[in-house]
């Protein structure tokens, strides 16, 4: 396998949409604000494959077709407040809260260039943690794009570390595994619909080009980015660092499973029901479902190959 690097101003030069990406070179934790470039190393097709540790939902897609409904049920209504820290002569920088479902919202940045035409979108979708979304980055802009970022949480997104340290400490405790017994409860249904809400935002701003919409994210956001093009047509390329998300049945079949390790041991009855749930929820299922092109990415040491989808020869996508 070998690393491939694609630069931001080669894709802006070419036919973007359908043009091989790689994914951004991120560190675990909060990413790098200020990306230049795009590197990646892209899955060739494996010499054996990989058995799904467990059969998909036969309701996946109805299942998922509900909760999108839902979700255009509830008014995007934007607020965007100009930060007035963060725009430029090139972009102006707002921070951006978007209706969801339950009564909740979503929180982020988005950079929109104030040079006059129709742009790209790019949206950055979080890794695990809770912290503050980095203003950076809208940093996109630079390179052209239209560059939304996003938390996972229902929480403002540039609080004081103190604040989100208590949040971590106290109601979002262990939030990858809150209502994970219920797929209609568990924490990760929102942050989905997210993703979904934030590219209704995206695609309706007047300065979109119409076409492109790229998503990108490490870790749980390199999850999220499988997830996002297998659940929303829109998406046009994305960039998937060390995913996680994937194969949470992993265990089960005597792999080890991807992060968070969703399936609890010891209870009979609790393991089944969240096996149950996890397989809503597994980037492996959404990846069968991508028809965009595609860059999975690690970095060598970083994860082991059973924590991210098994077997990418049965993705549909081009990579």
């Amino acid at each position: 396998m070998h690393e491939a690097h694609f630069s931001v101003d080669s894709m802006m030069a070419g036919s973007f949409s359908r043009s091989a990406i790689g994914s951004s070179t991120w560190p675990s934790g909060p990413p790098n604000p200020n990306p230049t470039a795009f590197a990646a190393s892209p899955w060739q097709p494996p010499t054996s494959s990989a058995p799904p540790s467990a059969p998909e939902p036969a309701d996946f897609d109805r299942f998922w077709g509900h909760a999108k409904a839902r979700l255009a049920r509830v008014a995007m209504d934007p607020i965007l407040q100009k930060s007035d820290q963060y725009s430029t002569k090139d972009a102006t920088v707002y921070k951006i809260s978007l209706g969801n479902i339950a009564g909740s919202r979503l929180y982020g940045w988005i950079g929109i260039p104030t040079r006059e035409g129709r742009f790209p979108a790019i949206l950055t979708v979080p890794a695990a943690g809770v912290y503050a979304t980095p203003a950076g980055w809208t940093d996109w802009t630079r390179r052209g794009f239209i560059a939304m970022g996003i938390s996972a949480h229902d929480y403002d997104c540039d609080m004081p570390k103190e604040t989100y340290d208590q949040l971590n400490a106290g109601p979002l405790k262990g939030y990858p595994f809150q209502g994970r017994q219920s797929a209609q409860s568990f924490y990760f249904m929102r942050v989905f619909l997210s993703c979904v809400r934030s590219i209704d935002y995206l695609t309706s701003r007047p300065e979109w080009d119409g076409e492109n919409v790229v998503v990108t994210g490490s870790s749980q956001g390199g999850g999220l980015s499988i997830i996002s093009a297998g659940l929303d047509p829109r998406v046009t390329a994305i960039a998937a660092n060390v995913p996680a998300l994937c194969d949470h049945t992993g265990a089960l079949v005597g792999r080890q499973a991807g992060w968070p390790r969703l399936i609890p041991s010891g209870d009979e009855l609790a393991v089944q029901r969240v096996t149950r749930v996890s397989q809503y929820f597994d980037a492996v299922n959404f990846a069968r479902r991508i028809k965009c092109p595609t860059a999975p990415a690690h970095r060598p040491g970083s994860s082991r190959p059973s924590t991210r989808s098994r077997d990418p020869s049965r993705w549909s996508s081009p990579r």
